[in-house]
């Protein structure tokens, strides 16, 4: 198990886990602007957690991490204690750990690079965002989301340009959302983008 800092956070990272890196920084000072103190937060695809923690130790009133890979609950509960905060964990696949709840913010960094994941190897599932643009998970969130985010919430949601801006707009105002890009960052294959999202 090795470790990564970012933004202040030193965490610890198991092999199949995603290592965070610039699209986790990006997250973190985004959602460093908004005013969790008393909020619900739930962070889906948490990985090592990070989201979750910096939710927490901005004064979530509960935060609910959920992620596919069960190395994950690990990686969690090892970052959670260092930082002595409380996370629920909950295993399973975007929002069905979450079915029948709603959050004041909902917070997602998903797989968008345009790759098939491998079958043989979890931990792609973290990465890979499917063919032709990696949109295998950003278009089932937004589908999903507004059932899940409450009438005042807020979502953050993180994509790469290549997966397409205009198509994630146009694709959460057909599900009742508003979608506004908020914050970028330049790496050397895309300019990743978090978008803001909330209810019409």
């Amino acid at each position: 198990m090795r470790e990564e800092v970012v933004e202040g956070l030193r965490l610890a990272v198991p092999d199949t886990v995603y290592p965070p890196a610039e699209d986790s920084a990006l997250m973190v000072r985004v959602l460093g602007q908004v005013d969790l103190r008393g909020k619900s937060v739930l962070d889906i695809g948490t990985g090592t957690g990070v989201l979750a923690i910096a939710a927490a130790l901005s004064g979530a009133r509960s935060v609910v991490a959920t992620d596919i890979n069960p190395v994950s609950r690990e990686a969690v509960e090892i970052n959670s204690a260092r930082y002595g905060v409380v996370i629920e964990f909950r295993l399973g696949d975007l929002f069905e750990p979450v079915i029948g709840e709603s959050f004041d913010v909902v917070l997602f960094n998903p797989p968008y690079l345009p790759e098939e994941p491998n079958p043989d190897d979890a931990a792609t599932l973290a990465w890979a965002g499917g063919l032709p643009r990696g949109r295998r998970l950003i278009d089932r969130f937004l589908a999903e989301l507004r059932e899940h985010l409450s009438p005042r919430g807020v979502a953050l949601l993180l994509q790469a340009e290549n997966n397409g801006l205009e198509e994630t707009l146009a694709r959460a105002a057909a599900a009742g959302l508003w979608a506004v890009p908020c914050e970028s960052t330049r790496v050397a294959f895309d300019e990743l983008w978090v978008l803001e999202i909330t209810r019409f």
